[in-house]
């Protein structure tokens, strides 16, 4: 029982840093700290699936990762399938205008295939948090669909977490 009791705690911090980077985005001056806690936002709510599928905490090497791109291949098929799945048809049903404006305006091209964002998102935690460092721009964008695919997965294993 500890093991759902630890999993919920994690999706319950995710949750909480979820509502803060969804609360500070729209204001400028906080937009990079918002999408830092936004990705630590995901990557708890890998943390927590992961949890819940093997009822320990995901490590590399003996080690806590924030990498939940590599701990996303570390889950089962079936759940792998089920958020890959949810992000299709979330991203799917989106309006690109406002990506279509950001790629013109910042002559980009932004990903939309689920294991770009993934590896996007997944590095702005360790490679971005710190503001006062040079760093290469990330697109930190979909967020809300990410959150929604893993969101997806969890809440179909513990529905009554919603």
């Amino acid at each position: 029982m500890q093991s759902i009791d630890k999993a919920k705690e994690i999706f319950d911090a995710a949750r909480l840093y979820s509502e803060v980077a969804k609360f500070v985005n729209g204001r400028q001056q906080f937009l990079m700290p918002s999408q830092v806690v936004a990705a630590l936002s995901l990557e708890l709510y890998f943390k927590c699936l992961y949890y819940l599928e093997n009822g320990t905490d995901f490590k590399v090497n003996d080690r806590y990762s924030h990498d939940f791109a590599l701990l996303f291949k570390a889950l089962t098929i079936d759940a792998k399938r089920e958020i890959e799945a949810a992000f299709g048809r979330t991203m799917g049903a989106r309006n690109m205008e406002d990506i279509k404006r950001l790629e013109e305006f910042g002559k980009m091209k932004i990903g939309l295939d689920f294991e770009t964002i993934l590896e996007t998102w997944s590095k702005v935690f360790t490679e971005v948090r710190y503001l006062y460092e040079e760093k290469a721009h990330k697109n930190m964008v979909f967020f809300l669909e990410m959150e929604h695919a893993v969101m997806t997965r969890i809440l179909a294993v513990k529905p009554e977490w919603k």
